[in-house]
């Protein structure tokens, strides 16, 4: 038979009569659970107040180490609070003293009485920017960095002590410490007393006069280094290496006249002798000049 067809009352009756019944069950299962939760926040309420170690070591014997609490606590550095470079050093004059030679911006770095060897002081990385100045260092120092690096040059007053391409204009550049102190002194720098004392005696330090060409002169040729001299007839150096490359190519073709037809065989020699006299490619890496670089040296030169 059938089931008979149920009027809408009858269907509301009904659904009103499953909720109430579903509410009791729910009501009975609470008042079930009821003394259940409240143990389990007691003991929620115990862990919460253990440390940190001891809370975690419970929940990890549960098997909850997945939601174990925050990871071990991480000891804090000791730190000064100062920003990741810190103030330079004074110069260590008992060491500086003794050193003839030093890289330019170590010069510059003494002049102003800071130890240029403290590396912290994050001077490298400035090098490359050149942005501001150092973390620490007097306002001026950049300033006194370009002064310096405009005036090294083979005719002084500061020279550089190992010539290669791109020495000139170098902050790298390797020059004498004395011939720093000297020219600061002409400049009117403020040294430190131990840096005036570096200054070579008895010789009056003077800015070089403009040259007449484009190009700076080399320094004057003597016994011990004649392929310094620059021959009047050639066409202006573009670079310093250019006079000695152009002495040395006419040396090698007196001795062997068919390398003016094996340009780049003599390009080669020249550089050979080139590095024997310490003129090497820029970068100071003692590296030798390209036999093709060697040659735009030899571009409207005279031979005879």
């Amino acid at each position: 038979m059938k089931d008979e067809i149920k009027s809408p009352a009858d269907l509301l009756e009904q659904a009103l009569l499953d909720l109430e019944n579903r509410k009791k069950a729910a009501a009975d299962k609470s008042a079930e659970m009821a003394p259940e939760l409240e143990r389990l926040a007691a003991l929620q309420a115990k862990l919460e107040a253990l440390p940190q170690k001891e809370r975690r070591e419970v929940l990890d014997a549960m098997g909850l180490k997945h939601v174990s609490a925050a990871p071990p606590p991480i000891t804090p550095v000791r730190g000064t609070g100062r920003a990741p470079f810190r103030q330079p050093s004074p110069a260590n004059w008992n060491k500086w003293k003794f050193i003839p030679k030093c890289e330019l911006w170590k010069g510059v770095c003494l002049s102003l009485d800071i130890e240029p060897d403290e590396e912290k002081h994050g001077m490298r990385s400035w090098l490359q920017s050149r942005l501001g100045v150092p973390y620490g260092f007097p306002a001026d120092f950049a300033e006194r960095l370009q002064i310096a690096q405009a005036n090294v040059s083979t005719n002084g007053p500061i020279q550089p002590q190992n010539l290669y391409v791109g020495a000139l204009n170098n902050p790298h550049a390797e020059v004498l410490l004395s011939e720093v102190s000297a020219a600061a002194i002409c400049w009117g720098w403020t040294l430190p007393e131990c840096m005036k004392a570096l200054a070579r005696s008895g010789e009056p330090v003077t800015t070089p006069k403009p040259s007449a060409t484009k190009f700076p002169p080399m320094v004057p040729a003597t016994d011990a280094k004649p392929w310094l001299l620059i021959e009047p007839s050639d066409p202006a150096p573009e670079h310093e290496w250019y006079a000695p490359a152009r002495y040395f190519a006419r040396q090698l073709v007196s001795k062997d006249s068919t390398l003016l037809t094996k340009k780049l065989m003599l390009a080669d020699k020249v550089s050979l002798s080139l590095s024997s006299v310490g003129i090497y490619r820029r970068g100071g890496k003692k590296q030798r000049l390209d036999a093709s670089t060697v040659l735009k040296a030899f571009s409207n030169m005279t031979w005879g």
